[in-house]
């Protein structure tokens, strides 16, 4: 097998070494439950001084993350960077900022169900975990799939170029899909009155 078929093929795996680590995953501020993370904000249940602090992490994290790529990769095989879906010559922002905000409704959805009730704590790893990977899996030949802005933004800040232009999409999508998620959890679970 070749080096470059190797990197395929980890490209195509690696959101199931997500599933064993999703319980102790630390980006929670803008994907999955950062989604949440930051609707407890606006819920007056987390202080700005903790969200700020989510959110830098999150940051730093991603750009560490990218930089670490690549000092071992070197930056021909794009560091993870998000890309526009459609041809080189026609790219489409639109279909990319939809598919960006299904996925992480998707996401999100799944998030707020599986931690909803403390119940299901034992199950929740597992289902967060297969279902960042189902979105990945998805959405990996359309977009890269970010769900994430963090993670998006990492890469193409050190790649520059054509992925920090387009780097707006994969911070827009996410928290347009992520609050509509929350929006429809409240919706079909409304808060019990006493």
């Amino acid at each position: 097998m070749l080096y470059s078929e190797k990197l395929k093929s980890f490209e195509a795996a690696h959101p199931c070494a997500f599933m064993t680590v999703e319980g102790a995953d630390f980006r929670y501020v803008l994907s999955g439950k950062g989604n949440a993370r930051t609707l407890v904000l606006l819920n007056g249940g987390m202080s700005v001084k903790d969200f700020c602090g989510y959110v830098a992490a999150q940051f730093i994290g991603a750009i560490a993350g990218a930089w670490a790529l690549l000092l071992v990769l070197g930056d021909s095989y794009g560091l993870g960077a998000n890309h526009i879906y459609g041809a080189p010559d026609a790219p489409s922002l639109k279909i990319s900022l939809v598919i960006e905000a299904v996925l992480t409704f998707v996401f999100v959805l799944s998030v707020l169900g599986a931690t909803s009730k403390k119940e299901n704590s034992h199950l929740a790893g597992i289902v967060i975990g297969l279902s960042l990977t189902l979105v990945h899996l998805l959405g990996i030949p359309f977009t890269g799939t970010s769900v994430n802005p963090a993670r998006s933004f990492g890469p193409a800040l050190l790649l520059g170029g054509e992925s920090l232009k387009c780097v707006w999409v994969f911070i827009v999508a996410p928290l347009v899909g992520g609050a509509a998620a929350a929006l429809v959890w409240r919706f079909l679970n409304p808060a019990k009155k006493d």
